[in-house]
């Protein structure tokens, strides 16, 4: 197999692994807690935008679409885990500002042409969301073992691929450079993707059998 149709078929593949979490979230959704409920919605309407953005005639603008639920999803469900309503307001406040961004950028500077600057940020900021919630973890909730924690699975997922897919935006420079290196980032970055879906569907095993 040529390296773009591997790397072809591993990106199909890993978009539509999120039915895997889904299936799960699904099967044992009862026995979810809120924020886990949450997840299952959000992972939901990520597939099935994932599905009708791309028969969109513009990949820039399924992209944008994409990148903004999912950062709408992410920064709701990890701001729920704080007990206090400043921390809760700050994250919000911050969350919005980047969709304000992606938004104002898309709209007037890239006008839907290059998203690689609205993109960075977003990962950016997902990736200090979930290290912030993760220390909140392991500072207030000890009384619980740290891998038993459905959060900190959804949190490490996170950090994983959003710190690894935030070298995208070097990806012109590295596609003029080598385009073989491009190919064999966005192999590694599929099966990222995957790990990262195998971590929420394991939360919400973890969420099934207790309560956050």
């Amino acid at each position: 197999m040529e390296l773009m149709d591997l790397a072809t078929f591993l990106n199909d593949l890993a978009n539509y692994y999120i039915l895997i979490p889904i299936g799960v979230g699904l099967y044992y959704f009862k026995k979810l807690d809120h924020l886990l409920k949450g997840l299952t919605i959000g992972l939901s309407l990520m597939f099935f935008q994932l599905f009708a953005l791309f028969n969109s005639s513009s990949a820039f603008i399924s992209s944008c679409f994409l990148g903004s639920l999912d950062l709408i999803v992410y920064t709701y469900l990890l701001h729920k885990v704080y007990s206090s309503k400043t921390k809760r307001w700050f994250w919000l406040l911050a969350g919005a500002s980047v969709l304000i961004f992606i938004i104002i950028d898309a709209l007037f500077i890239t006008k839907f042409k290059d998203f690689a600057i609205s993109i960075l940020v977003e990962k950016i900021f997902l990736v200090v969301l979930s290290l912030f919630v993760l220390n909140h973890q392991f500072k207030d909730n000890l009384e619980v073992e740290v891998f038993q924690q459905p959060v900190v699975w959804i949190c490490s997922g996170l950090i994983i691929y959003n710190l690894f897919g935030s070298f995208d935006f070097f990806s012109l420079a590295v596609m003029n450079y080598s385009q073989n290196l491009i190919l064999q980032y966005y192999v590694l970055w599929s099966l990222i993707k995957m790990v990262m879906y195998s971590f929420f569907a394991y939360s919400l095993i973890l969420s099934s059998k207790r309560t956050l």
